[in-house]
């Protein structure tokens, strides 16, 4: 079985959000407009997708998984989570049923085959402005 296969099988995954407001010195960072068209950058590290970029992938298999996401150790306190929402989940299978302002956690029921999107809605208390943040959960057939 490979990486990717045992990692599917994984019940529980994490991911870290980590957040720039100015330019980092690679390019593996996403760019994205904050509330008040401020330019902040963002990467999402871990997942189970060989990218390691926070893209998630589980088999359709009726066992309930959980995607653990969280900032890292070192950033700034400044950064907390306001929202978790959910794009392309027409059978409801994504829900986010706890959290706190610095770790949120998303259940996959995974019943059937989707390609959607989990996305957090970032406030920095500093700056008092709001950013979206989105990677991919894909559920592929057993």
């Amino acid at each position: 079985m490979s990486d990717t296969a045992n990692n599917e099988l994984a019940i529980d995954t994490t991911v870290t959000l980590d957040i720039r407001d100015g330019h980092p010195n690679d390019d593996d960072w996403i760019p994205v407009t904050s509330s008040n068209a401020t330019r902040y950058f963002y990467k999402f590290i871990g997942g189970n997708h060989p990218h390691n970029n926070g893209h998630v992938q589980h088999k359709t298999d009726k066992v309930r998984r959980t995607v653990t996401l969280r900032f890292p150790p070192r950033i700034d306190d400044r950064y907390e989570f306001d929202r978790t929402f959910f794009i392309f989940d027409d059978d409801n299978q994504l829900s986010c049923p706890s959290g706190d302002k610095k770790t949120t956690t998303i259940h996959n029921e995974c019943t059937k085959e989707m390609d959607a999107h989990y996305g957090v809605r970032v406030r920095d208390l500093q700056e008092g402005v709001t950013l979206l943040c989105d990677p991919a959960i894909k559920n592929v057939k057993v």
